[in-house]
């Protein structure tokens, strides 16, 4: 009877010790597995984040091209599962993409075609990490092998130096903020800074007539539209987003809420015009001058 009695417990202690050494699996597997993951996660964010800056740096000045080259070439030293060759313009996002645009378009909601991803003159690019695979160590027991992440991150070319604009337009919506029609034949010249054009428009800057527009810098938050024929150009050409021009002006109250000019202390008399000489400065007495004459 007490034989019995004692299998039926060693039997129970067997049982209890499996459940317990599941959930102990378990809990290891949220501790070491769950941590494998947030490491992971947070390296492809911020190999993402480090190849988008650096290829938005070379957009403008080397092209999309060099652009591309230097997201491939950072994330591929950095990643610990790198991407097949050709993976950034492979229009797959699966094993990661770049696409490239120009603000202030917001970025495409799906990849362009062939050819369209990374086009000339875009100044923002998208990464989309190749995935990194995270092979775990005690999830296993829970059904749970392995885990794929990417991570993704967006950076733009602002302009080349802070503007100093000389001449600002800070309109916000004005359609043709800044125009020359074509009957105009003289150009705008600034110098010792730039030119920064606030308008969002579409038509926020339209160059139709034969003169120039020359700056240090020319920038333009909306659209740019140059006549085709009559050939007036922008030198340097115009630098799309970023940043609105500031009021230079924004801290003075205008000219009607200024307050009286100040009076002069009561009993100060006050001198409209100078005295008018003598017609003869020698003369110092009525009677000399009557003689002098």
């Amino acid at each position: 009877m007490l034989r019995g009695r004692g299998g039926s417990e060693r039997g129970s202690v067997a049982i209890t010790v499996a459940l317990a050494l599941t959930l102990l699996l378990g809990l290891a597997a949220l501790v070491v597995d769950v941590g494998l993951n947030w490491a992971a996660r947070t390296s492809a964010q911020t190999a993402a984040d480090s190849a988008a800056l650096a290829g938005a740096s070379r957009l403008e000045v080397d092209g999309p091209s060099a652009a591309i080259g230097t997201v491939e070439d950072l994330l591929g030293k950095n990643l610990v599962t790198p991407g097949p060759a050709g993976w950034a313009l492979d229009g797959q996002e699966d094993n990661g993409e770049v696409v490239c645009w120009t603000l202030p378009d917001p970025p495409p909601t799906t990849i362009p075609p062939a050819g369209f991803r990374c086009p000339a003159g875009s100044n923002a690019l998208r990464v989309i990490t190749p995935p990194i695979n995270v092979q775990y160590a005690f999830a296993p027991v829970l059904g749970k092998r392995s885990n794929s992440i990417k991570a993704m991150a967006a950076a733009a070319a602002g302009p080349a130096a802070p503007n100093n604009c000389v001449l600002c337009v800070l309109e916000p919506t004005l359609p043709d903020a800044m125009l020359l029609n074509p009957t105009d034949t003289g150009g705008i010249e600034v110098d010792g800074g730039g030119i920064v054009v606030n308008s969002r428009s579409s038509t926020a800057l339209r160059l139709l007539g034969l003169g120039d527009v020359t700056a240090q810098q020319i920038r333009v938050l909306g659209n740019v539209s140059l006549s085709q024929s009559l050939g007036g150009q922008l030198f340097p050409p115009a630098e799309q987003g970023g940043p609105p021009a500031v009021d230079p002006l924004a801290d003075l109250p205008p000219p009607d809420q200024l307050g009286e000019p100040p009076q002069p202390p009561a009993g100060t008399t006050r001198r409209s015009s100078p005295p008018t000489p003598p017609s003869n400065p020698g003369c110092t007495a009525a009677s000399t001058c009557a003689r002098a004459s």
